[in-house]
């Protein structure tokens, strides 16, 4: 009796204070049975702390160049018993995205299962991503899409609002009037992600490092359309079917991503850390593999403001952007514009019950 108390002894007086702050990622259960937290993201000149906007983004504007970030989000932890807890987040964000914004909104859950271990568990959780519209008027963009998107030889001439469409292919010349204000726009964009996620925790004393491996299955929504789509000419529309142009391209597709991470969780006195880093890898149909992976750092300090409230600071860096962090944005067109880093400041609360 005295040796089996022996080894349960140091888990049990470990399981009063278990690093679990920011990070999520442990194969242990939080020690509060309620958790709510609130965060702020932002990335901007003056936030721009690893300098990744000067370096990557500076002096270009592409339909599909990203810039200032801000945002929020909302979180809650929820512990049923020693064996099941619930989690969720919903993220607000808007991104400078070529010549205007983006703005996402971002959801996750997940149920998370002790297996046998007390530092081993299993997650089953989904991910949805929707953004605006996004719609770009800017005619040099416009011009970059459409003779990728709208078929081969495909452009929008004139200024000052009078604008002819003109294809040039292997057949004769078509050129007609515009009657609508050139835009190109990206709609229905949508990701549904279900994943399933195994961690082991290696806990001492006040540290805590833990290892987890996940599968996630993506559908991914994307209409790409144009002013041209609108066009009531019925010549034009005659010629663009003869050639095999749609001036609209629907992009739905799905693919699957392994993750690999690791994370270290510690505290001292009222000073918490958590470090974290990830490799994702893409399984992606022909023709979408230009970018199959990303790196993604991630690290946050807290500070126990009093027996209940926790403020902390941090930020996140990805050596690929929003790879996998919002996938409808990556296809065919867009895959070569994600081998840019990308990252955000964070700062937030959390209040434990």
């Amino acid at each position: 009796m005295k040796k089996r108390f022996l080894l349960l002894a140091p888990f049990t007086l470990f399981a009063n204070q278990l690093p679990y702050f920011v990070s999520d990622k442990h194969g242990y259960l939080p020690p509060n049975n309620l958790s709510l937290g609130i965060t702020l993201l932002n990335m901007n000149d003056q936030i721009d702390l690893l300098n990744i906007k000067e370096n990557e983004f500076s002096g270009t504007l592409s339909e599909t160049a990203i810039g200032d970030m801000q945002g929020g989000e909302i979180f809650s932890r929820y512990r049923f018993n020693n064996d099941w807890m619930v989690a969720g987040r919903f993220q607000q964000s808007t991104i400078s995205y070529g010549a205007g914004e983006l703005t996402n909104y971002q959801s996750e859950l997940y149920a998370r299962k002790n297996i046998g271990s007390k530092t081993f568990a299993l997650d089953v959780g989904m991910v949805h991503n929707e953004g605006d519209d996004i719609v770009t008027r800017d005619i040099n963009q416009i011009n970059s899409v459409v003779s990728r998107f709208i078929g081969t030889g495909g452009k929008f001439e004139g200024s000052n609002g009078a604008y002819d469409i003109v294809y040039n292919t292997s057949q004769a010349q078509l050129r007609t009037s515009a009657t609508i204000t050139p835009f190109i726009s990206s709609q229905n964009l949508e990701d549904n992600t279900l994943y399933l996620r195994a961690i082991k925790s290696f806990v001492a004393g006040n540290e805590s490092i833990d290892t987890y491996l996940s599968w996630n299955y993506t559908a991914i929504k994307t209409l790409v359309d144009s002013s041209i789509h609108y066009e009531s000419d019925a010549t034009l529309q005659s010629e663009l079917t003869k050639r095999g142009i749609t001036p609209y391209k629907n992009l739905d597709r799905s693919e699957q991503k392994i993750a690999i991470g690791v994370n270290y969780s510690a505290f001292v006195g009222k000073f918490s850390l958590d470090a974290g880093y990830e490799y994702n890898y893409f399984i992606r149909d022909s023709g979408l593999d230009y970018i199959n992976h990303n790196h993604k750092i991630e690290l946050s300090i807290g500070y126990k403001a009093t027996q209940n409230l926790n403020v902390f600071i941090g930020g996140k860096a990805m050596s690929n952007q929003f790879n996998g962090e919002i996938p409808y944005l990556y296809n065919q067109y867009t895959q070569t514009s994600f081998d840019h880093k990308y990252g955000w400041a964070k700062m937030g609360i959390i209040y434990n019950f």
